[in-house]
C-alpha cells in the first residue's frame, strides 16, 4: 500500500487524535515526523527490493 506524500499530514493529523495515542503527548507534528521516517524507510526497502514489516503496539 502506497500513500500519496502530500496525504501523511492529514493521516498524522488523524492518527494523534486517536484513541490509542491520547495522553501520550503525540502531536500531529509528532505523528508526521514518524510517518515520515517510516515512508523513508519504506522507499529504501523498496528500492532495494526488499520488504519491509512493521509491527507497532502501544
Amino acid at each position: 500500500m502506497t500513500t500519496p506524500r502530500a496525504s501523511l499530514a492529514d493521516v498524522a493529523a488523524r492518527w494523534s487524535a486517536t484513541d490509542e495515542l491520547r495522553g501520550l503527548d503525540v502531536t500531529p507534528g509528532t505523528a508526521l515526523e514518524a510517518l515520515t521516517l517510516l515512508a523513508e524507510l519504506a522507499d529504501r526497502a523498496r528500492s532495494a527490493e526488499h520488504r519491509l514489516f512493521c509491527w507497532w503496539a502501544l
